[in-house]
This record gives C-alpha cells, sequence and structure tokens, in this order.
C-alpha cells in the first residue's frame, strides 16, 4: 500500500467512526449540539466511548421506540 492509499483508509475509517458514534449518541437521546461537537473533534474516542455505554447499560438506550 502507498502513502496516499492509507491516508484515504485513515480518513474513510475515521468518518465511518463518527457516523456509528453519532448515530449510537442520537439513539440515547443526546443534543444535536453536543453530538457534532463529540464526532468532530475526535470521532474514534466517541465512538468508544458509545460503544462502552452501550456494553455498560446492555444494550438499554433512551429510544423512544422500546418497550
Amino acid at each position: 500500500m502507498n502513502r496516499q492509499t492509507v491516508k484515504r483508509l485513515l480518513v474513510a475509517a475515521s468518518v465511518a467512526s463518527g457516523v456509528a458514534a453519532a448515530y449510537l449518541m442520537y439513539r440515547r437521546g443526546e443534543s444535536l449540539f453536543a453530538i457534532i461537537t463529540r464526532t468532530v473533534t475526535n470521532p474514534v474516542g466517541a465512538l468508544a466511548s458509545e460503544v462502552g455505554n452501550v456494553v455498560q447499560t446492555g444494550g438499554a438506550t433512551n429510544d423512544r421506540n422500546a418497550a
């Protein structure tokens, strides 16, 4: 792999992790401002934090579709 391919892969992984973190934060009921600031400044850390939250709560969210 050349340097350009590695850069593209890292950017794609960063964007994907930010999108996944934003979705998990949205389902949990975070404000839009909090979602934007956390996912833009640290997308990988936000994803790790949200996955940790899901694991701790056993998948329970504040989702309006939850029973």
